[in-house]
């Protein structure tokens, strides 16, 4: 057991074999900067950890993290795949950023919600967040930017409640956003520089107007993509 935990400028490392015990961060622990390191399959033994900060370059797979259930922060950068993380199933803040070839979101099929905040930013090779499906809600905000291969929100069917903003910003290929069952969104919608036009944004305020029981509590609704009109 121990309470905060930074792992990091190691470049020759290639696992955390040391670390095989540790079943227990009662504060955060933090892995960054292995461009030898694969996978995490040394933290096997994992059971707790308030707040997970990752950022290996290039890891294969999140594989290590099994038994993780629920997590406060998850943070998570330079990966090519969030296989690993299967069994969690609730988080406070996701925050994924700065990944050079993940596609999707797969390892993420059991999460159900998160208490506050989804960001997805500056992913270059994400061009789908499918493995969110069963995601229902998100306390706080859903914010998405800087994704340039991003065609479309698939993934996120099920989602009906946002708690706050919903921002979608400079994800240059985005086309669709498939939002189709959201009925709720607590702040304010707002999309620009994307590929979308402009009418998607509309059909949306529509969509989650007429839910029952639903509605949207802000009033700056903006938009700034295409006039698919003209």
């Amino acid at each position: 057991m121990v309470n905060n935990l930074e792992i990091s400028g190691n470049n020759s490392l290639t696992n955390l074999t040391d670390l095989h015990n540790l079943t227990t961060v009662l504060g955060k622990l933090k892995v960054r900067g292995f461009p030898s390191m694969t996978d995490l399959k040394s933290l096997e033994n994992l059971r707790f950890v308030i707040n997970l900060e990752i950022d290996g370059w290039d890891l294969e797979s999140l594989d290590g993290l099994g038994n993780l259930t629920s997590i406060n922060t998850l943070s998570i950068g330079g990966t090519r795949s969030l296989s690993g993380l299967e069994n969690l199933t609730f988080v406070n803040d996701l925050i994924l950023s700065d990944t050079y070839y993940l596609v999707n979101m797969s390892g993420l099929e059991n999460l159900a919600s998160i208490g506050r905040n989804l960001e997805i930013i500056n992913n270059w090779g994400l061009t789908s967040l499918s493995g969110l499906e069963n995601l229902v809600s998100i306390g706080g905000e859903l914010e998405i930017f800087l994704n340039d291969e991003l065609i479309r929100l698939t993934g996120l069917q099920k989602l009906t409640f946002i708690g706050g903003n919903l921002f979608i910003y400079n994800n240059r290929s985005l086309e669709q956003l498939d939002l189709k069952n959201l009925c709720f969104v607590g702040k304010n919608i707002s999309t620009f520089a994307n590929s979308l036009c402009d009418s998607e944004l509309t059909h949306l305020i529509n969509q989650i107007t007429a839910c029952p029981g639903g509605g949207l509590d802000g009033n700056d609704h903006t938009r700034w993509d295409r006039d698919c009109t003209e």
